[in-house]
């Protein structure tokens, strides 16, 4: 399957095809990302003026989840918790795709980490713990254990955190900030227990 954000529409092919749609959806702002999960399942695409789009390629249904205040800049997926999660908000905004937001958006909602008053700005969900890194406008940067309240900070102020990866064995934590700070930042084993 291939995925293509246009200005106005979310196409959706089969890469054999003669690139005619498989799916088309129309879409209420600019897209500013794209991201598949794992499974080629479903397909997220965050816009520009708060909200994304999440599509199931397996049913044919989509959604349009717009209760954001700031644009989604980053989505990223949870294999392990079989989860998405999205920037834009005042919180680790996310959603189990076993009760997948498809019909309500309040539907699978995984209230993570504390609420407050600056947007997140850039999530990333560990590669097998249940546990997702978002970065904030102010700099700060928190692990959350999904689906708790619990969270540690891990760096408290500096640039607006544009970019949040993890390694491939998620022992390394990269980001990157608005002011051209880069860093990687290691976790002991003893972290993780």
């Amino acid at each position: 399957m291939i995925a293509l954000a246009a200005a106005t529409s979310l196409n959706v092919r089969h890469a054999e095809d003669d690139l005619r749609p498989f799916r088309e959806i129309p879409l209420s702002a600019r897209p500013i990302s794209l991201i598949w999960s794992a499974d080629n399942r479903w397909l997220a695409c965050g816009l520009e003026t708060g909200g994304f789009c999440l599509v199931d390629i397996a049913s044919g249904g989509d959604a349009i989840l717009s209760d954001f205040p700031g644009p989604i800049r980053t989505l990223d997926w949870s294999q392990s918790a079989n989860a998405v999660f999205a920037s834009g908000a005042y919180r680790i905004a996310g959603w189990s795709m076993d009760t997948p937001p498809l019909s309500n958006s309040s539907t699978g909602a995984l209230a993570t980490g504390h609420p407050g008053f600056v947007m997140v700005d850039a999530v990333a969900s560990h590669p097998f713990k249940k546990l997702v890194a978002a970065g904030y406008a102010n700099g700060k940067i928190v692990i959350a254990k999904i689906g708790s309240p619990d969270e540690l900070v891990i760096r408290d102020t500096g640039g607006s955190v544009t970019a949040l990866q993890w390694s491939a064995d998620g022992k390394q934590l990269g980001m990157g900030d608005a002011l051209g700070n880069a860093a990687i930042i290691t976790f002991p084993n003893q972290f993780f227990k």
